[in-house]
């Protein structure tokens, strides 16, 4: 539905606004890929998916850009099926990037994670991108039983 036919439907707003009081926070942001990340397939099985997520200092985004194109090679070269998305803000908390990266499970993570460092250029994609950054968060999330996105 677009937003203009949603705007008309008194059943989607009758359902919408019986939702409200158990909505604590709302936070609205429309992200757009990176070039050099894969496209997001689908996955298969029970994974569990690290999404980081990094606010940059204003103006970095291009300095960032170019050293994670390099890095996604890195991990790539560990694991090929690793990388998952890789997404930054076109419209909301602008200057922040979204990594959502898939793994079988929390050993699985630690494994690739410990091989990329391994890697004799990930300290440059390290080191470059660090001082670019204000903030940075990882969670983990498992998919719930139903959710396409295994």
């Amino acid at each position: 539905m677009t937003r203009a036919a949603v705007k008309n439907n008194q059943q989607y707003l009758n359902s919408d606004r019986s939702g409200f009081p158990f909505i604590t926070s709302k936070k609205i942001e429309l992200t757009k890929n990176f070039t050099f990340w894969p496209s997001p397939d689908h996955r298969v099985g029970d994974n569990v998916y690290d999404i980081r997520t990094y606010s940059l200092k204003p103006g970095h985004m291009y300095d960032w850009s170019n050293y994670w194109a390099k890095g996604i090679k890195h991990r790539s070269a560990v694991r090929e099926d690793v990388p998952y998305a890789g997404l930054f803000t076109q419209l909301g908390e602008l200057h922040t990037i979204h990594h959502i990266w898939c793994y079988k499970n929390l050993a699985d993570r630690k494994d690739c994670r410990e091989g990329t460092w391994a890697n004799p250029g990930w300290n440059e994609v390290v080191a470059n991108t660090v001082p670019l950054v204000t903030k940075m968060t990882t969670q983990i999330a498992e998919p719930l039983p139903f959710s396409p996105t295994k």
